[in-house]
């Protein structure tokens, strides 16, 4: 439920502490039967934690069970338990795969001094990205003021009162059935906590969010830095420095949309693309072979539950990653093998798009900027309208070059060159057929943005760390060699990297906070005609809960923000957002409710669908809502009908009872 009085942050604490506990220590025991340890471990842990609650979900509700904590408990006793099955099979069958000879091993000399940097690194990212999400949010209850808000607050409610966070059911709250498919691994992790902490909803959600940018994201970013740039202080500080930089993710995300899942989705993307690399390349970790896949199953589940379209990122990432390593071993063979998936990766995409005929079609056609203001955009990673981060873009530009000298790395950069040009095509061009590229994305430009984030943050910091070799180095030559004690050696090499870092945090305005803030504060500070649902608002749908049976169903336009009435007090509406599907019950009623015993049919509709309450006030949300605002004219109706009768008013709602059908 959203609370009467304002959470503060200093108050949320149950709901981070929980939240915690559900994302590293399922996932995080998952990681370290499976030879997981440190960082891998830290990082890896949300996704499978991910996976268990996700898939464990859906399984528990097909057995007919009902989900609570101890639910929980035994899917992650039995995650545990299949893991530590493949580690003692593997470990019967002779270990794991024998590295190739022209591989480099990582660093050991590196290691004693990178869990320090870990530290170090995550500290600084988590400080600013939350700092930032605090100061934006205000409180722990703020919720920003997008249309599908609505949805990701009270979804989570239908799934706690009906015990049930099946993916295959997560869509009932829309739905007139009652059930239906919807990707809800971000709603379970938040029902799991609510369950443990009693937190109200909307602050366990934004609790979730704060944790998942400012803590799930810098692991994840400095792990696959580490696996993909190479081991050391450097790269490990650097990743999670620039992790805070990009505007698009997660800071965007916060607010546009409002899309939760899919800022969940990205920011554990780095970890499962770093999954696929120990598997490509198991002697850069500790994972065995059927352990490693294992995982990798785990976690294409985990992300395909949580949005559907960052599993196809994924998927779409492994491509060159895939057909570089076996490029590498040379040879015609080798490099027919890499061409091999390529070509079948091209048709595979073909013929999944050509069924994807209606995501194709989804969000208004054309173009939104000129094509060199897109590319200009994807370069300096500035999406529709944010200021140009010029800084970052010239690192990222540095990075690139980088990777493409370094060898096992260059996936990276084709993964890199292929985001910006999918936000290209989508945001100059946008034609019939570029959208056979961009339709995973809802042809959408903030998500498309944010996937280019991911590849953009980890060629970042491997220009920042290279920088930093390149001082190190230097100093050592001016100074005569290495020949000195290890504190000195130490010093050398940490003071290029903090001094490059600082130097970029500094340049930046602390990774960027002030566009950042610029391009949210209109989601939690909006107009008055952008406002959704204010506090007065809240306060008035609270107030006329108390006059309706908890059985009732009210009928509401649902872009006049009467729809929060659900998530504040648990009444039920006819349409619960404006995007719910309407069968021929729905649309009767939507358009001639106000016609009751008029309109043939109205009372029967009425009565299947247990409307005896209508709710009237508000303004609809923005001026392009007006349209379809319009759509719902039987409800508006209502004040003007004989067969309903006024039951309370409450600035500026009033409420209804459907009294002309009582025969």
């Amino acid at each position: 439920m959203i609370p009467a009085d304002p959470t503060s942050w200093a108050a949320a604490w149950p709901a981070v502490v929980t939240l915690l506990a559900v994302l590293f220590l399922p996932g995080g025991a998952i990681a370290a039967v499976l030879g997981l340890r440190g960082l891998g471990a830290a990082a890896v842990a949300p996704l499978a934690s991910a996976g268990v609650i996700a898939t464990g979900g859906v399984v528990w509700a097909a057995l007919g069970l009902r989900w609570s904590p101890w639910a929980l408990l035994v899917c992650t006793v039995v995650g545990v338990g299949i893991a530590a099955a493949a580690a003692v099979a593997t470990r019967r069958r002779g270990g794991r795969l024998a590295a190739a000879p022209d591989d480099a091993a990582p660093d050991d000399a590196a290691r004693p001094v990178e869990p320090v940097a870990v530290l170090l690194g995550l500290g600084v990212a988590a400080l600013l990205v939350g700092a930032t999400y605090i100061h934006l949010t205000g409180t722990a209850s703020a919720f920003p003021q997008q249309p599908d808000t609505i949805f990701h607050l009270s979804a989570p409610q239908w799934m706690l009162d009906h015990a049930d966070i099946s993916s295959l059911h997560a869509n009932g709250y829309s739905t007139p059935s009652g059930t239906g498919f919807y990707p809800a691994g971000w709603h379970g992790i938040v029902v799991c906590a609510v369950q443990l902490s009693g937190a109200p909803i909307v602050v366990t959600s934004s609790a979730l969010a704060l944790i998942t940018s400012a803590v799930v994201w810098p692991l994840g970013c400095m792990l696959l830095a580490r696996l993909v740039v190479g081991p050391g202080p450097a790269v490990l500080l650097a990743a999670a420095v620039t992790s805070t930089a990009a505007t698009a993710l997660p800071f965007w995300l916060w607010g546009y949309g409002v899309l939760w899942p899919q800022l969940l989705g990205f920011c554990l993307l780095p970890a499962a693309l770093s999954v696929g690399v120990l598997l490509l390349r198991p002697h850069l970790g500790p994972v065995r072979l059927l352990p490693a896949v294992v995982l990798a199953l785990g976690c294409v589940a985990g992300l395909g539950l949580t949005h559907p379209s960052v599993a196809i990122a994924l998927a779409g990432f492994a491509v060159p990653a895939v057909a570089e390593r076996l490029a590498e071993r040379g040879g015609r063979r080798g490099w027919l093998a890499a061409a091999a998936v390529v070509v079948v990766a091209a048709i595979g995409w073909l013929v999944v798009s050509s069924q994807a005929g209606h995501m194709r079609a989804s969000n208004p056609p054309g173009p939104e900027v000129s094509l060199s203001g897109a590319i200009a955009d994807a370069v300096l990673l500035a999406p529709r309208g944010a200021p140009h981060l010029w800084v970052l873009g010239a690192v990222v530009g540095v990075g690139a070059v980088v990777l493409l000298l370094r060898r096992g790395s260059r996936w990276l950069v084709v993964a890199l060159a292929a985001s910006a040009v999918l936000y290209v095509l989508i945001a100059g061009v946008d034609s019939p057929t570029t959208r056979w590229l961009t339709w995973p994305w809802y042809n959408n430009t903030p998500r498309l943005a944010s996937l280019l984030a991911v590849p953009a943050v980890i060629a970042a910091a491997a220009g920042l760390s290279a920088m930093a070799a390149w001082l190190t180095r230097a100093g050592a030559r001016a100074r005569g060699g290495d020949g000195r004690a290890p504190a000195q050696r130490a010093l050398l090499t940490w003071a290029p990297t903090l001094l490059l870092t600082g130097a970029f945090l500094v340049v930046t305005g602390g990774g960027y906070v002030r566009s950042h803030l610029a391009v949210d504060r209109p989601y939690f500070e909006p107009s008055v005609d952008r406002s959704w649902v204010s506090p007065q608002e809240l306060d008035a749908l609270r107030e006329l809960a108390r006059e309706i049976p908890p059985q009732a169903v009210v009928a509401a336009n649902p872009w006049n923000g009467g729809t929060y009435l659900y998530p504040v007090s648990g009444r039920r509406l006819l349409v619960p957002t404006e995007k719910s599907p309407i069968d021929a019950d729905r649309a009767l009623l939507v358009k001639h409710l106000a016609d009751a015993g008029d309109v043939p049919g109205v009372c029967a509709a009425a009565q299947r669908l247990h409307v005896q309450y209508a709710l009237t006030g508000g303004r609809p949300w923005a001026k392009r809502s007006q349209s379809a605002w319009r759509n719902y004219s039987g409800i508006d109706r209502v004040p003007e009908s004989p067969a309903f009768t006024k039951v309370a008013t409450s600035a500026p709602y009033t409420l209804w009872k459907l009294t002309g059908c009582s025969s």
